[in-house]
């Protein structure tokens, strides 16, 4: 699944600190839905919490494909991180200049 395009439907009227999504392809998935959550959290910053469910399309690759999700999603966040961190600190060095 590496380099793999996915097609997604984003619900348009999701607030600013949830996002509800569909792969509507590039997977071998169906009915599925996912929810993204931005939580702050108790020292300043934001927790994310992924929610998804789907049928796979071709029996017994569920747990395959969870797992792929799972770290696909994994590093994602960590790949938001950094642009935030970034994006942080870019802020910072704004305000002292």
């Amino acid at each position: 699944m590496p380099g793999t395009t996915l097609a997604l439907r984003v619900d348009p009227g999701a607030s600013h600190r949830e996002y509800r999504y569909q792969i509507v392809s590039g997977l071998p998935v169906r009915e599925h839905s996912g929810t993204v959550l931005l939580v702050d959290t108790d020292t300043g910053g934001t927790e994310i919490v992924l929610v998804e469910s789907f049928r796979p399309r071709i029996w017994g690759t569920g747990g395959y494909l969870r797992g792929r999700r799972e770290r696909a999603m994994i590093d994602a966040a960590r790949q938001w991180g950094q642009v935030a961190a970034g994006q942080s600190a870019q802020s910072d060095q704004d305000r002292t200049t």
